[in-house]
C-alpha cells in the first residue's frame, strides 16, 4: 500500500470512528485522550494532504474540461462535413465520451475530497473547542490550588499562636473560596 493510500485509509478511519457532535463518545476517557493526542498531531498534516489532493483533483478536472471543450469544438467541425469526415467525427465523439466519463469521475473525486476536508475541519474545530474548555478548567484548578496553598501558609505562619477555632475558621474560609460547600 502506498503512502498516499495509507494516509487516505487513516483519515477515513478517523472520520468513520470519531463521534461527530458528541462530547461523550463511545470511547473511555483514557482511550479518547490517547486518540486525540495521536490524531490531533496529525490533523494539520491530514488537512494539508487533503488540500493538496483537492488541488490535484481540481487541476486534473480543469485539464479534462479544456480537453472536452476542445474535442467538442472539433466534434462540431467534423459534423459539418459529415459525409466526408464521418470516420473522424466518430473517433472524436468516442474520445469526447471517454473524456466526459473521466470528467464525471474527476468531479466525483473533487467532491469526495471536499467532503473529507470539511469533515476534518469539523473535527479540528471540535478539538479546538475542547482544548479551550480544558484550558479554562486548568486555570480554575490552578487558582484553587493557589488559594489552598495560601490558606495552609497562613495557618503555618500562625502555628501555636491561634486557637483551634481560628484554624477551623481559616480552613472553612479557604474551602469556600475554592467553591467547596462547608457546613
Amino acid at each position: 500500500m502506498s503512502e498516499r493510500e495509507k494516509t487516505i485509509a487513516e483519515i477515513q478511519f478517523v472520520i468513520d470512528n470519531y463521534p461527530e457532535n458528541d462530547l461523550k463518545p463511545k470511547f473511555s476517557e483514557q482511550e479518547l485522550k490517547a486518540y486525540e493526542l495521536i490524531y490531533s498531531n496529525k490533523l494539520l498534516d491530514w488537512l494539508r494532504f487533503l488540500l493538496s489532493e483537492l488541488e490535484r483533483a481540481e487541476e486534473q478536472n480543469r485539464k479534462l474540461r479544456e480537453e472536452r471543450d476542445e474535442l467538442s469544438f472539433r466534434e462540431r467541425e467534423a459534423y459539418g462535413a459529415f459525409k466526408y469526415w464521418f470516420g473522424a467525427w466518430q473517433e472524436v465523439k468516442k474520445d469526447n465520451g471517454q473524456l466526459q466519463d473521466q470528467l464525471q469521475s474527476a468531479q466525483a473525486e473533487v467532491e469526495k475530497w471536499k467532503q473529507k476536508h470539511e469533515e476534518c475541519a469539523k473535527i479540528s474545530m471540535m478539538l479546538a473547542d475542547r482544548n479551550v474548555e480544558q484550558g479554562d478548567e486548568i486555570e480554575r484548578l490552578r487558582e484553587e490550588r493557589e488559594k489552598l496553598i495560601e490558606g495552609l501558609r497562613t495557618g503555618l505562619m500562625h502555628a501555636g499562636s491561634w486557637s483551634a477555632d481560628d484554624y477551623v475558621s481559616l480552613m472553612r474560609d479557604t474551602l469556600k473560596e475554592c467553591g467547596v460547600m462547608v457546613e
